[in-house]
């Protein structure tokens, strides 16, 4: 039997009841006023509630029940938002308490499983099911760390909490769902995929912007290498730029493909060929070497939601990113746009000595931890890659 409950700040009766596909509790609106002797009718409602409930053998098929026996019973509609609309309330709800970095971080999060969620965002809120928030967990884990993974069901959590507690929802789809174990990172770096190196250009400044294209489309050139770039390495008669690299000394000649030439176009002519390209970025390294860019671009992962904690925190002795003084290799930064190179190259059957040349990795035991071959998001990238 059905039983009856307050909540707080409403003055209806709200029944309750298990459900009998997952066995867990069901609470629903009977659109019944506490006051005023209704209590009778309330208890009504929740029976039939929960007998059409007993009916049915999907989840979806208990909302859309209840839906329509709510409107039959009270004659009103059941007020439904889409999945966007709601976690669009939600952000919107947030922003006044918390810090900007903070409300990147969490608009990083729902992007992430909006993106995932597809055409789907605009369905009905009540229509999102346990099985989808298992599956995007484990989609997720497989292209991002456990703790972004966690990271990104806590907020689910939170959001889908808070839709039940406004009765958008009566069944909360996050419920049993598990985090995951905290994995081992692997020593190489993650490539990214083209939605996130989307965003990723679309949060940074127009001097990172530059720097992405030009790493991305020179096969993932490093961080100094692209920061110390001067106009007089950049050929457009012969459309090579020429790099010797700060790490090998090395000296390679790298075409420059449709999408830099383009780019270089729109930038203003230099004063002198001996300028720097990013003249902001060549003073920083200049003077401080690349941990300060890494960490401004790791600021910028951060607000995309494709790192777990801000730079900052990490220069902390309690951050697990740091042991005995020493930084660990973080699974994703500017290097991934290196991967990102080595992997669509990789994926497009270019043969391995010219990736390995065009990337400048030292040898094929380097090499091989930067080709993370059999990531569908890479190589659905592959085929359309962006043009930033």
């Amino acid at each position: 039997m059905a039983y009856l409950r307050r909540r707080s700040g409403s003055k209806y009766w709200f029944a309750q009841w298990n459900d009998p596909v997952s066995g867990k509790k069901i609470t629903r609106s009977t659109k019944v006023e506490a006051k005023g002797g209704n209590r009778r009718k309330a208890q009504d409602i929740a029976d039939e509630f929960e007998e059409e409930t007993k009916k049915v053998r999907t989840e979806i098929q208990v909302r859309k029940v209840l839906n329509d026996l709510h409107t039959r019973i009270t004659g009103n509609n059941v007020v439904v938002k889409t999945v966007r609309e709601v976690f669009d309330e939600w952000i919107d709800n947030q922003s006044g308490g918390i810090s900007r970095n903070s409300l990147l971080a969490y608009r990083g999060s729902i992007e992430a499983f909006l993106s995932w969620f597809g055409e789907r965002s605009d369905q009905e809120i009540n229509l999102v099911t346990q099985k989808d928030i298992v599956d995007f967990r484990n989609a997720t884990e497989k292209q991002r760390s456990g703790a972004t993974v966690n990271k990104h069901l806590k907020l689910l959590r939170r959001i889908f909490a808070d839709a039940k507690k406004k009765a958008y929802i009566s069944i909360d789809p996050t419920d049993g769902v598990n985090i995951v174990k905290r994995r081992r990172q692997e020593s190489g770096r993650q490539a990214f995929s083209a939605e996130e190196l989307q965003r990723i250009v679309d949060l940074a400044d127009s001097e990172w912007k530059s720097m992405i294209r030009f790493a991305l489309y020179t096969g993932g050139q490093r961080l100094g290498d692209i920061a110390l770039l001067k106009w007089a390495n950049i050929d457009l008669q012969e459309q090579v730029i020429h790099f010797q690299t700060k790490k090998t000394g090395r000296q390679i000649v790298i075409s420059i493909i449709l999408p830099l030439l383009k780019h270089i176009n729109s930038l203003t002519p230099p004063a002198s060929e001996n300028t720097f390209v990013h003249p902001r970025a060549a003073a920083s390294f200049e003077a401080q070497g690349s941990p300060r860019l890494s960490s401004e671009f790791g600021k910028i992962l951060y607000q995309a939601g494709l790192r777990d904690t801000h730079p900052q925190a990490s220069r902390k002795a309690s951050d697990p990113n740091f042991k005995s003084g020493r930084r660990k290799i973080s699974v994703l930064s500017f290097h991934s746009l290196r991967a990102t190179a080595a992997t669509m190259l990789h994926a497009a059957n270019v043969p391995p000595a010219m990736v390995q040349d065009i990337v400048g990795h030292d040898s094929a035991e380097v090499h091989s931890r930067y080709v993370k071959l059999g990531r569908d998001n890479v190589r659905r990238a592959l085929g359309n890659l962006p043009e930033l």
